[in-house]
């Protein structure tokens, strides 16, 4: 069945206590299959050059993502909760891995764990990792090995090229076994490897890849990654993939603007038009935050997608 997932608040205007709880809940008695918490520590004030330039008020209040499925579990108790993503450089892998499986425990096996590498060199200088931003890639190929072997071990040993550890009791273990899905976020070749040898499902986002803002585009991707599948001995038939998706919802009959811009019955086409293409999920965010709209537009829009977009494309 086709997934319908929302990305929280946990940062800028909208973040509190309160919008989380009330966004959390009502997306669980709406039916949505799952909520996804993104993932910074610190937001440098200027950016790389060819990333733009990132709002600050849009980044403000950035509520730590573990600690925020923690409260997000305790509120409910059917929608799957994540990360969209994880940014795996910026933790130390065996802290993380015991994190996330008291999570998965807590949360009574609703935990998926969407990860990435990170991109803002400023960031891992400010929190004392400035020297594993060359080798972030490595490192969190790296991570995920550390993860599903305290995961999955009764007696943990691992010897890598930046960690090392024997002899150690982990535990808990998750309850999911062998261990919560990993969504593996990102676009190029070396995320797309990653998914390959250690992933779950495929978490790429239209805004960071063109080919993807097209079905087609999307359907292109999915035969590659299907022919990298198939040449590691998997199943390209099980190939999931979870796209993020930035949606600027009109009211209905209202101007179509894009592939996610626009009326509910363009949203219907749209998404129809990507799962004949392969989409198995979509994590929506919507627009809106530092535009003046409030947060009870927001949570009209959940209702709309729920009402009259859900129903038509499962």
């Amino acid at each position: 069945m086709f997934q319908f997932g929302l990305v929280t608040y946990n940062r800028g205007p909208f973040s509190s206590p309160e919008n989380l709880a009330r966004f959390a809940t009502r997306a669980e008695a709406l039916g949505y299959d799952f909520l996804a918490v993104n993932d910074h520590v610190v937001i440098p004030r200027n950016n790389p050059p060819g990333h733009g330039t990132k709002s600050v008020a849009n980044t403000m209040n950035y509520y730590d993502p573990l600690i925020t499925m923690m409260y997000l579990g305790g509120l409910t108790k059917r929608i799957r909760i994540g990360t969209s993503v994880l940014i795996l450089p910026h933790r130390p892998p065996l802290q993380t891995a015991k994190a996330l499986a008291t999570l998965d425990v807590y949360l009574g096996g609703r935990l998926f764990v969407g990860v990435g590498t990170g991109w803002w060199p400023q960031e891992f200088e400010a929190i004392g990792v400035g020297d594993h931003f060359a080798d972030r890639g490595e490192r969190t190929d790296e991570h995920l090995r550390i993860f599903k072997t305290a995961w999955r071990e009764a007696n943990p040993h691992f010897a890598g090229k930046y960690h090392r550890f024997e002899n150690i009791e982990f535990s808990p273990k998750p309850l999911q076994k062998p261990g919560p899905p990993i969504w593996v976020g990102g676009n190029r070749g070396r995320a797309l490897r990653r998914l390959v040898e250690q992933g779950d499902v495929w978490h790429p986002s239209i805004t960071s890849k063109a080919e993807l803002r097209d079905p087609a585009g999307l359907g292109a991707a999915r035969a590659k990654v299907g022919a990298m599948y198939e040449q590691a001995g998997r199943d390209p038939a099980t190939l999931q993939i979870a796209l993020r998706a930035t949606v600027n919802l009109a009211a209905p009959g209202g101007e179509r603007r894009g592939p996610f811009s626009g009326p509910p019955e363009h949203l219907v086409e749209t998404l129809r038009a990507y799962k004949a293409q392969g989409l198995t999920h979509v994590a929506i965010y919507f627009t809106g935050e530092t535009e003046g709209d409030t947060f009870a537009q927001i949570m009209e829009r959940v209702e709309t997608i729920a009402e009259h977009v859900m129903p038509h494309c499962r």
